[in-house]
C-alpha cells in the first residue's frame, strides 16, 4: 500500500490547511485523466479539420454547380448572337436606305464595339467551360461573378438589338401600308 501523510500548516489569519501529498498511483491516474483530455481534445481538432475540408469541399462543388449553370445560361443567350448581330446591322441598313431619311440608331463604330463585345463574351464562356474543373474556391467565386456581370451585358446587348429589329420592321410595316416602293430591297 502506497503511504499517505497529512501535513498542516497555518496560513494567513490563522486558519489552519491540511495538504495531502498523493502516491504514485494516484498522479498515474491524474495523468491518465489529462492524457484523455489531450486526446479528446486532439481528437475534436482533427474532426473539426476534417469537417471543414468536408464543407470546402462541398462548398467548391456548389459554386461549380452554380458556375456551370450560369455559363449555361450565358451560352443560351449567346447561342446565334453573331449571327443576329449581323441581321440586326444589315436590316437596320436597308430600313434606312429605304426611306431615305431617319437616323442611324446604330453606327459602324457602335456596330463593331458591340461585336467585340460579343467575341469577349464568347471567349469568357470558352475559357470557364474548359477549365473551371481546376479552379480554387476563390477563383470559382471571381469567375461566377464574373460570368454574372457578362451574362448582364449580353442581355443587354441582345435587347438593345432586338428593340433595333423590333423598330425597323415597324418601319417596313409602315412603308407596305403606305404602298411607297422603296428604294432598294427591304
Amino acid at each position: 500500500m502506497a503511504k499517505r501523510f497529512t501535513q498542516r500548516g497555518t496560513r494567513a489569519g490563522g486558519i489552519t490547511a491540511t495538504t495531502t501529498q498523493r502516491s504514485w498511483c494516484s498522479k498515474a491516474l491524474i495523468s491518465c485523466y489529462e492524457l484523455l483530455v489531450i486526446w479528446v481534445s486532439l481528437t475534436s481538432v482533427l474532426v473539426g479539420g476534417l469537417a471543414l475540408g468536408r464543407k470546402r469541399t462541398t462548398t467548391d462543388l456548389d459554386l461549380r454547380l452554380e458556375l456551370g449553370g450560369a455559363v449555361n445560361d450565358l451560352g443560351l443567350i449567346m447561342v446565334g448572337f453573331e449571327t443576329y448581330l449581323e441581321h440586326a446591322y444589315k436590316s437596320h441598313v436597308r430600313v434606312l436606305a429605304a426611306t431615305g431619311s431617319g437616323e442611324m440608331r446604330l453606327s459602324e463604330e457602335e456596330f463593331t464595339n458591340d461585336r467585340q463585345a460579343a467575341d469577349r463574351l464568347k471567349a469568357h464562356l470558352l475559357r470557364v467551360r474548359e477549365s473551371c474543373d481546376n479552379y480554387s474556391t476563390q477563383r470559382l467565386e471571381a469567375e461566377l461573378l464574373a460570368t454574372d456581370r457578362f451574362r448582364g451585358e449580353a442581355r443587354k446587348l441582345r435587347d438593345k438589338y432586338a428593340s433595333i429589329v423590333r423598330a425597323d420592321d415597324q418601319r417596313r410595316a409602315a412603308l407596305r401600308r403606305s404602298g411607297e416602293e422603296p428604294a432598294c430591297g427591304v
